[in-house]
Parts: C-alpha cells; sequence; structure tokens
C-alpha cells in the first residue's frame, strides 16, 4: 500500500489545512493509502497567530514551521510520497523546500493563495532577504501541484508539468440543515475572517453606515478582533473551530468585500462558499473566483462599486423571498461543485495516483 506524508501548514483550526487535508483524510476509505500528517504548528500557535499576530508570535509560528519540517526529512525516504500544504517562509529562499524534493520519491505542492504575488511594503527583513523566485524554485522541483482556483494554475503550468484544480472546499454534512430564511426582525449581516483581512471590512463602512438609516439590522464580525464603525450596531466575537458553524447559521446575509489586485484574485473563495453551504445568502466583490462560485442574481450578488454594494445589500435587506431563493440556489452549487464529499476523489487522484508519472518536473 501507498504510503504519504502530509505536511500540513497549520492544525485543523488553520482554514486551509482544515478543509485541503484534514478533512479529506476524515472521509478516506481504509485501502486507499496509508498515511502519517505532520501540521508545522500546534493549535495554541494557530489560535494566538489568528487572534493576536504580534511579532513574537509571527517568529515562533514560522520557526516551527521550518523546525517540523525539518525534522521530518531523517524519515522521508519511509514514504512514497510527501505532499506539502503551503510553502515554510513566504518570500525567502525556500531552503526547506528544496531539501524536501530532493530526498522525497515524489513531491506534491497543494496552496490556495497567490503565494507568487510580493507586498508592495517591504519590512527592512523583507527588502534583505526577500527572493523574488522563491515559489518559482519550489514549483520546479514538484512532481504535481495542486491549486484551488484557475487564477492560480495559470501561473504554475508556466513551471510544472502538472498541475490539479480542486477549490477549497466545505464539508455539508457539518450543516445539519438549512437555516429558515427570518421573514420579520432585525437581520444580521455577518462576515468571518481574521485579523490579517480585517482591512477589507474598509470597503464597507461607509456603505453598512448608509443603510443603518434606512434599515434594521446588526453587523456581526466574527475573527478580526475588535472592530468598531460609527453608526452601526455592531458585535464582534472570537473566532472558535467549535463554534463556526453556529456563528454560520446565525447571519441573514453574508457578505465578502475585497479590493481588486493580483493578491485577491487568488483567493479560493472559502468564506463565500461557508455562506452558501450554511443557506446565507451572499454579496461578494466581483473579483476572482467569487464571479465563478456566484451567478449574479441568480445564486447570489456580485458587487462591483459602491452604487452596487448598497442596492443589492438593500434588496436583500428587504426582500425575504430574495433571501430564501439566493440560499437554496447557493446550497446547490455548494452541494454539486464545492463540497468534500463530491471532491475526495478527486482529491485522492492528485495525492497518490502517479502512474506514467516518472519525469514529472520540468
Amino acid at each position: 500500500m501507498m504510503r504519504i506524508l502530509f505536511l500540513s501548514q497549520t492544525t485543523a483550526v488553520g482554514a486551509a489545512s482544515r478543509m485541503r487535508i484534514y478533512a479529506y483524510l476524515s472521509l478516506l476509505k481504509h485501502d486507499s493509502f496509508a498515511y502519517d500528517l505532520v501540521p508545522g504548528t500546534t493549535e495554541s500557535q494557530d489560535i494566538a497567530f489568528l487572534q493576536s499576530p504580534t511579532l513574537l508570535i509571527k517568529i515562533r509560528w514560522f520557526l516551527s514551521k521550518v523546525l517540523h519540517r525539518l525534522l521530518c526529512l531523517a524519515r522521508i525516504r519511509s514514504y512514497d510520497c510527501v505532499v506539502l500544504q503551503r510553502e515554510t517562509l513566504p518570500y525567502f529562499f525556500p531552503f526547506t523546500e528544496i531539501l524536501l524534493s530532493t530526498f522525497a520519491r515524489k513531491f506534491v505542492f497543494d496552496f490556495d493563495d497567490a503565494i507568487f504575488v510580493y507586498p508592495k511594503k517591504k519590512t527592512v527583513l523583507k527588502k534583505l532577504f526577500m527572493d523574488r523566485k522563491h515559489v518559482i524554485r519550489i514549483l520546479r522541483r514538484c512532481d504535481r501541484v495542486i491549486v484551488s482556483t484557475n487564477y492560480l494554475r495559470e501561473f504554475c503550468v508556466n513551471y510544472v508539468k502538472d498541475v490539479r484544480v480542486i477549490p477549497t472546499c466545505v464539508t455539508l454534512s457539518e450543516f445539519s440543515e438549512m437555516k429558515k430564511v427570518k421573514g420579520e426582525g432585525k437581520l444580521i449581516i455577518g462576515w468571518i475572517g481574521s485579523y490579517s483581512t480585517r482591512g477589507y471590512l474598509l470597503l464597507v463602512e461607509n456603505i453598512l453606515r448608509k443603510l443603518a438609516l434606512e434599515y434594521n439590522f446588526q453587523f456581526i464580525v466574527i475573527g478580526a478582533g475588535e472592530v468598531r464603525f460609527d453608526g452601526i450596531d455592531m458585535l464582534c466575537k472570537k473566532w472558535h473551530k467549535e463554534s463556526e458553524v453556529d456563528d454560520l447559521l446565525s447571519f441573514d446575509i453574508g457578505i465578502m468585500p475585497l479590493p481588486d489586485n493580483p493578491w485577491t484574485r487568488g483567493k479560493a473563495g472559502y468564506k463565500l462558499i461557508q455562506y452558501m453551504a450554511a443557506g446565507v445568502p451572499a454579496v461578494a466583490s466581483a473579483v476572482g473566483v467569487n464571479v465563478e462560485i456566484i451567478q449574479d442574481g441568480i445564486s447570489g450578488y456580485l458587487a462591483s462599486d459602491e452604487e452596487e454594494w448598497l442596492s443589492k445589500l438593500g434588496h436583500l435587506l428587504a426582500d425575504s423571498s430574495l433571501r430564501q431563493r439566493f440560499a437554496e440556489q447557493g446550497w446547490h452549487i455548494v452541494e454539486q461543485r464545492y463540497s468534500t464529499a463530491g471532491n475526495l476523489d478527486a482529491w485522492v487522484q492528485a495525492v497518490s495516483k502517479f502512474d506514467g508519472c516518472n519525469q514529472c518536473r520540468k
């Protein structure tokens, strides 16, 4: 039986590792393959990194990934394949990936962000040590790459022959039933994310303030720390894995505002898929994969400017039948295209089947 070593970026606390590695392993049939799973961090490190990422916490988090991955080198030859989820140190020379790929029999790299896009604002450390080819160096050493969107695939095919697209999915069984659409009373507009993505909320601050003059709603923010907008009834909550589904089900409308730039075009649309899985109608910026996930006006709304955000959120706040229709259509799209169960066979093929792939690396 094939033996695979999975090196996830984080524990199941991290959404990408949880949905791109852990969720699929939990669905495996016993005869698929044997595996070991080594996260790069501990659960306490992940929680601290998500909720209060100080410089010291970030340093510990990244050093933990380096250490855990280097420790695997001693036994790496006992596996038929190594699956590495995300790079170890973003923007820096990928020495751990070079070592892992050198000793691995087969080397698979998985990621779901535009990690090849480099920041315009650089710290002193990044200015001194940034390697602008760090992702290219990794890709050229891969037998296969798994990405979440076609945007990411278009970059990868220049450097590796075998690139598979598997979206970042949800486990639908966690959402036991579609929530009932609220007909009357105060509605909840919700957003779920992390401290690192809280800046995107500024895109809708004025929009929500204008809507609050006409509609009765509360804005709930999960995972961003303390955020306050004047003139808006807001509630900020910490993200917890145990309460995530219930928090999503509490929303009446979910939003996903994004600026349009090379980094956001590579996002996997995960929070949008979460909203739809929970039966929550969504409004999202018309950026990147969002335009593939949502059929505008059928399974949700896409918005390109402030006027569209105001109009489309207003329609949803005013019309419960529209919210119901979007909720039902969105849930069916997730069931058909964005569930872990529906993508399991493709994932198993991607991490374990290498027939005719003796020379996969470019």
